[in-house]
């Protein structure tokens, strides 16, 4: 009874692994047929904070200034790009049903 049950538990392994590698070969496959562009890096733009005689560097504090025209766009992109690398991953859907069937 516990071996079968433990042939079971490591069939389901394998093929969920199988699933895994099978799916980033595709995935490598596609993305060099259809390359994705990414979006251009944002510029650093450092600002410094001193707190108890520390000089503290945040080269990109710009981030946080969320309403600025340059950081929305760059977010903006930043998401597309994203959407296109996991839209990208063939089998992408039937690798997310078999990891729910482990849950």
């Amino acid at each position: 009874m516990l071996s079968q049950l433990f042939k079971q538990i490591i069939a389901r392994s394998f093929k969920s692994l199988f699933a895994v590698i099978v799916s980033l070969f595709l995935t490598a496959v596609v993305c060099q047929a259809n390359p994705i562009v990414k979006p251009e890096l944002l510029k650093p733009e450092p600002a410094k904070d001193i707190y108890h005689g520390i000089t503290i560097v945040d080269p990109f504090r710009q981030v946080e200034k969320m309403t600025d025209p340059t950081i929305e766009r760059w977010m903006k992109e930043q998401s597309n790009y994203t959407r296109q690398v996991l839209d990208s991953i063939s089998g992408r859907e039937a690798l997310l049903v078999e990891m729910k069937k482990l849950e």
